[in-house]
């Protein structure tokens, strides 16, 4: 009986002391946390926003959106966020290169052309002389020069000029002996013997009968 006791006194105090256990680390931890009382928090995971417009980064570059209570900011493609305009060049001669709200923009050149040699800018025209200045095609135009694919393109309204297209470029080739006009005083020869006349456009000479100079 005397040891029956012994045993459940002994089995009372472990157990006390147990509870003295857990009540103490409870206490150490609450002073090492600096809390008073552990309460229920949100996880990190909890939701942060209700609509796209509260998850707003202030950055330019990333597309800002809700979902499911979480913000998400998914970058933009080719994005450049900038405050001047000099971060924005891009190496490339044919775009033009701006910082507009925060953000490059590369707008390309109308019919700009990169190249490394004036090889690459043939652009098929008789008419221009084509050239790679700074990495960039230049199509400098050739004076009295007119580009065509027909005859028909040719035609420079002066009658006394046979009008070809030729490899892409019109010619002009002067008619032997024609003289153009638009009145009869154009076209004084200076020879008695010959009626002057102006004949669509273009002087005729006819030898007066028994005329002798």
């Amino acid at each position: 009986m005397v040891l029956g006791g012994l045993r459940e006194w002994f089995k009372d105090k472990e157990r006390a002391m147990n509870k003295y256990f857990v009540v103490l680390m409870t206490v150490v931890l609450i002073a090492l946390c600096g809390c008073k009382k552990v309460t229920n928090r949100q996880s990190d995971n909890s939701p942060k926003c209700s609509r796209s417009a509260q998850c707003n980064d202030g950055n330019n570059c990333t597309a800002d959106s809700c979902n499911s209570g979480v913000c998400i900011h998914t970058p933009i493609t080719g994005c450049a966020v900038c405050v001047t305009h000099a971060q924005c060049d891009d190496g490339n001669v044919c775009t033009s290169d701006r910082c507009l709200g925060g953000v490059c923009i590369h707008t390309a050149i109308s019919g700009c052309a990169v190249c490394t040699s004036a090889a690459e800018c043939n652009d098929s025209n008789a008419c221009t002389t084509d050239t790679c200045v700074g990495n960039r095609c230049q199509h400098a135009p050739v004076p009295g020069c007119d580009a065509c694919t027909a005859d028909s393109q040719c035609d420079d309204g002066n009658v006394c000029t046979s009008d070809q297209c030729v490899n892409g470029v019109c010619r002009h080739t002067g008619i032997s002996g024609c003289a153009a006009c638009t009145k009869d005083a154009d076209c004084k020869d200076n020879n008695v013997c010959t009626s002057d006349q102006c004949v669509n456009g273009v002087c005729k000479y006819t030898f007066i009968a028994g005329c002798f100079p």
